[in-house]
């Protein structure tokens, strides 16, 4: 099994490309479901405890759809496609919102946003990889 470094090569552009697409899948359906949330707010007025946990499967959803897209065209190193869509997608998020409430949080708060969008990512590549995109099908 003589593999050639090309071969072997970890396809770093891309790996980030296709991330990158995937950050922009996941924002528009983030802050589509954030509108829409919020409208339901204002209508029902649920507890704080409910907007929290809404929030965080929102974010978690994002994530997931930034690591389908993310990971969709690649054919191998899915799981740093997902830690890197994952990655961009909270970073990217954590901007956007910071410019809309016009300050930015605190920086342990977006440490561990970024831990989890990197571990909830390859989380996903590794069980999206398996299940949608397998590498090799099964013959029948």
């Amino acid at each position: 099994m003589n593999m050639s470094k090309k071969e072997n090569a970890i396809p770093v552009r891309k790996i980030i490309l296709n991330s990158f697409a995937g950050m922009l899948m996941g924002l528009i359906f983030t802050i589509s479901a954030i509108l829409i949330f919020a409208l339901i707010v204002k209508q029902f007025n649920p507890g704080d405890s409910v907007i929290g946990a809404v929030n965080q499967v929102i974010k978690i959803i994002g994530i997931g759809i930034s690591v389908f897209f993310g990971i969709k065209r690649l054919v191998t190193h899915k799981w740093m496609g997902g830690g890197l869509s994952g990655l961009l997608f909270v970073i990217s998020g954590a901007l956007i919102f910071s410019a809309i409430e016009g300050r930015f949080g605190s920086f342990m708060q977006l440490l561990s946003d970024c831990l989890l969008g990197i571990l909830v990512g390859i989380i996903f590549a590794i069980i999206f990889g398996q299940i949608l995109f397998p590498k090799h099908k099964a013959k029948s």
